[in-house]
């Protein structure tokens, strides 16, 4: 459409300078806008209060909102009910390394334990308590033999109770 409007200027000029017509320099002004289509129209919009207004109900729109709002729990609540195992999983994986750590805590605590009384029981251990003490004997008071049977150990002790009474 361009080629068309540059053609017919430079024609409309040949043949006006042909029929011997005068004519000015025409220099069409580039710069000038063609007319923007319907800005001869005024729109006038004026402030509307709605207010006071109240939206009727509608009981379609009511059971659709009730669907939509049931589909998206029973969709959260199957989530979530897919999400339980793994979760599961991570949560007892942590408590398994919890239980290892704890286990190793306690091994050591055992070790230990048993390096005190293997301490405390060795012979020289005994051999230093026995100098220390003087060679003394217990009380025989306070002896109790763990022969026989459980009640007979009982019975010894209330016995050795009622002598010491004595």
């Amino acid at each position: 459409m361009a080629t068309l409007a540059i053609l017919n200027t430079l024609i409309a000029n040949r043949t006006l300078v042909s029929a011997g017509e005068q004519t000015t320099n025409y220099d069409p002004d580039h710069y000038l806008l063609r007319p923007i289509a319907s800005e001869d129209i005024f729109y006038y919009s004026k402030y509307i209060d709605n207010a006071r207004m109240v939206r009727k109900a509608d009981p379609k729109v009511r059971r659709a909102q009730g669907w939509m709002i049931s589909a998206s729990l029973c969709s959260a609540i199957l989530l979530v009910a897919l999400m339980l195992p793994s979760l599961y999983t991570a949560f007892s994986g942590y408590q398994l390394e919890s239980l290892r750590q704890e286990n190793a805590r306690l091994s050591s605590e055992i070790a230990t334990l048993s390096l005190q009384e293997e301490k405390i029981l060795s012979p020289q251990h005994i051999e230093e308590l026995s100098h220390k003490q003087a060679y003394i004997d217990p009380d025989p008071a306070n002896i109790v033999y763990l022969e026989g049977k459980r009640d007979a150990v009982a019975k010894r002790m209330a016995f050795n109770l009622k002598e010491q009474a004595r």
